[in-house]
């Protein structure tokens, strides 16, 4: 995405407009038309996070995962996903609610793979799968196919889920539905 007119945006901005804050936010962030600024992203992005907006809530908690302009911190990106995960589809000021859809499921997939799966916040594997579900549920079909490969009989053992062919198989039918080849294969 290239963001042009920046005085604009800045302009927009300030004057409340989420949508405008969202993109300015990301431009400082990725360096976007201006010099790349994490702690502007950051001072923007929590601005909309306070508000309760996914655009907020979720870019906040990535900035603490990967340790932009900071140092990486678990729990508060934990707290952030799990606030924008549990979020209701709807239209934000930031995003429409297909905007919220993604970020809803992206945070899902994150909580789900990342802090329960791979215990970077802590081990939980029910929390693991009720969160990749979920993101499966909204439509990231590559947690359907991850997990399908999880409780694949032939595949290795992953986090310690229990082999099971007919919950294997219900996962991959699932993310097949979205035309993606890899579960299209296993089966």
């Amino acid at each position: 995405m290239i963001i042009k007119n920046i005085p604009a945006l800045i302009k927009s901005s300030n004057s409340g407009n989420f949508r405008s804050k969202a993109l300015l936010a990301f431009a400082y962030w990725s360096g976007n038309n201006v010099n790349q600024n994490f702690k502007k992203a950051f001072k923007i992005w929590m601005e909309l996070a306070n508000d309760g907006d996914p655009n907020g809530l979720f870019n906040i908690a990535t900035m603490y995962l990967r340790g932009d302009g900071m140092k990486i911190d678990y729990k508060k990106s934990h707290k952030y996903y799990l606030k924008c995960a549990n979020l209701k589809i709807k239209e934000y000021p930031s995003c429409g609610p297909e905007g919220a859809k993604s970020l809803i499921r992206s945070s899902n997939y994150t909580l789900g793979q990342k802090f329960y799966l791979h215990g970077k916040y802590k081990f939980n594997l029910k929390l693991g799968i009720k969160h990749m579900s979920k993101a499966l549920d909204l439509g990231h079909f590559l947690s359907g196919y991850m997990l399908g490969s999880y409780y694949n009989p032939n595949a290795n053992e992953f986090y310690g889920i229990k082999k099971n062919a007919r919950k294997a198989i219900k996962y991959l039918k699932l993310s097949a539905d979205y035309n993606f080849l890899p579960p299209l294969v296993s089966l």
